[in-house]
């Protein structure tokens, strides 16, 4: 979703919100903004906000994380932008590539 919406990385966190140190409340409405599903949405946001600790944490939806970005760039990882022209030789050696085994995915179906 980022890669294809050229969202570089580093600046996920403002595709889903506006605030720096959401809340896991604001980042779930967030995501579903974007067509994560509710219980996923939830989930998600609450992995990346709440602490990482061994012990039991108290839920709290207006729980904020000031280590976010870096949460959310490690989960994701690094990911290359394409421009058009490379989107569109990456295709066309894909389609080349498929068209040399149509025989044999046709077979196979």
């Amino acid at each position: 979703m980022l890669q294809v919406n050229g969202v570089p990385s580093k600046e996920a966190v403002g595709y889903f919100v506006d605030s720096k140190e959401p809340t896991i409340k604001e980042l779930k409405e967030g995501f579903e903004a974007h067509g994560i599903k509710d219980s996923k949405a939830l989930l998600l946001a609450r992995y990346l906000i709440e602490p990482r600790t061994s012990g039991k944490v108290s839920y709290s939806e207006d729980l904020k994380s000031s280590t976010l970005s870096k949460s959310l760039t490690t989960f994701i990882g690094a990911y290359k932008l394409y421009t058009p022209d490379e989107t569109s030789m990456h295709l066309s050696s894909c389609i080349k590539s498929l068209f040399k085994i149509r025989d044999t995915l046709k077979e196979s179906l």
